[in-house]
């Protein structure tokens, strides 16, 4: 970091600070370790004085990046809203992305494996969560419903893996449609510890900073 940058976290910021327009990403920046940086070029919401300031630059730097959906294949570094859609939370704060889960193993067959599968990919819509309902529910290494429709239509398998809240969804399903089951507890694979979101890009990552010229 150079002698006159200031680093800060960035969620630490964002929660400070509100994100005033115009803003634009003038860059973005792929490491030879997996880092990401953006810079963001506009007013200086970050300031004290961001109102009466000129226009400034800051960049926001993302490492040890886990799971991901990255797209920036429409960057526009005319586009002056473009921290528009831009959030940064805490992984510890989203249902659907924690660790701690319950497996679900049925004895019986469903009778709405379409049904149930609605359900799961509806919850994580309206969560705008980066996995989808094929990640929690049992696919076999398969994208297509119909290997998961037969899997459900035998006597014993297992249904899903999925956090508290998510699974008590599913078992919500599974007792309107009459399906026997069993629960145990289970780990999913950990996530980073900041979830952050460009508009349809989203990611994990372990570290998070923004560095403020001075």
């Amino acid at each position: 970091m150079s002698e006159n940058n200031m680093e800060i976290g960035l969620l630490e910021l964002t929660e400070k600070r509100t994100i005033i327009h115009p803003t634009s990403i003038n860059e973005i920046k792929f490491g030879s370790a997996g880092d990401l940086e953006v810079r963001v070029q506009g007013c200086p919401w970050w300031l004290d004085d961001a109102a009466s300031a000129e226009t400034q630059t800051i960049s926001f730097l993302f490492s040890e990046i886990t799971h991901s959906i990255l797209y920036f294949e429409d960057f526009n570094p005319d586009y002056d809203e473009a921290l528009e859609d831009f959030e940064i939370n805490s992984s510890s704060n989203l249902a659907w992305a924690q660790s701690e889960s319950i497996a679900i193993h049925c004895s019986t067959p469903l009778t709405d494996a379409l049904g149930l599968f609605a359900v799961v990919q509806d919850y994580l819509s309206a969560e705008k969560a980066l996995f989808d309902a094929r990640y929690f529910l049992n696919f076999v290494s398969s994208d297509e419903l119909s290997v998961f429709k037969k899997i459900t239509e035998t006597r014993s398998y297992m249904l899903a893996r999925a956090p508290k809240l998510l699974s008590g969804l599913i078992c919500e399903e599974l007792d309107r449609q009459g399906v026997k089951y069993g629960k145990s507890p289970t780990l999913l694979d950990k996530v980073g510890i900041y979830h952050v979101r460009f508009g349809e890009t989203q990611f994990f990552c372990n570290r998070a900073v923004a560095h403020i010229s001075t």
